[in-house]
């Protein structure tokens, strides 16, 4: 009767309704692409950005990436020893230091690739940008100073400068 019908016309409405609601979900999730290259200098010359919450099919792709290498039986025992030297060796760990504020995009770009003044004033070496967009700015402006600390104790001298507006930090 009555109810058999009303169920098997409600049935598929709301499987559709579900599918629509989930991929509204799983795209208003996904960050827009390319959101750092606005901050370059507009002579930039290379650009790469990685999004680190791509959209619902990138992040199955990269799923299922991730578990090919995972199934190689000393992948994970490598990442893990990876981590661990960098921790011994620098103090900063990725998990309590850098993921908390971690957002996502990261982006590079290179300026003064070939034969421009400033790169014949720093030997020839051209300029790159990092940015990183973050969750916490205060934690990331924090691990910014103990890295260059770090970096700094290891023989290295920044100096800060101004490029269009942006604070540079330079190892001279």
């Amino acid at each position: 009767g009555f109810i058999p019908v009303l169920i098997i016309l409600f049935l598929p409405l709301t499987v559709a309704g579900a599918g629509a609601a989930a991929v509204y979900v799983l795209r208003g999730k996904a960050h827009p692409p390319e959101q750092t290259a606005k901050f370059l200098p507009p002579d930039t010359q290379i650009y790469v950005s990685l999004n680190l919450h791509p959209g619902s099919g990138q992040l199955e792709k990269a799923q299922e990436l991730w578990e090919r290498f995972s199934q190689h039986p000393g992948f994970q025992l490598k990442i893990d020893e990876w981590m661990d030297d960098i921790e011994s060796e620098t103090g900063f760990g990725f998990k309590q230091d850098v993921a908390p504020w971690l957002g996502p995009e990261i982006g590079v770009g290179v300026i003064d690739v070939v034969g421009s003044i400033v790169a014949s004033e720093m030997g020839g070496v051209p300029i790159m940008i990092a940015l990183i967009e973050t969750t916490d700015p205060v934690r990331a402006k924090g691990f910014l100073e103990g890295w260059i600390g770090f970096l700094e104790d290891g023989g290295n001298d920044y100096q800060t400068e101004i490029y269009k507006g942006a604070t540079v930090f330079r190892d001279d």
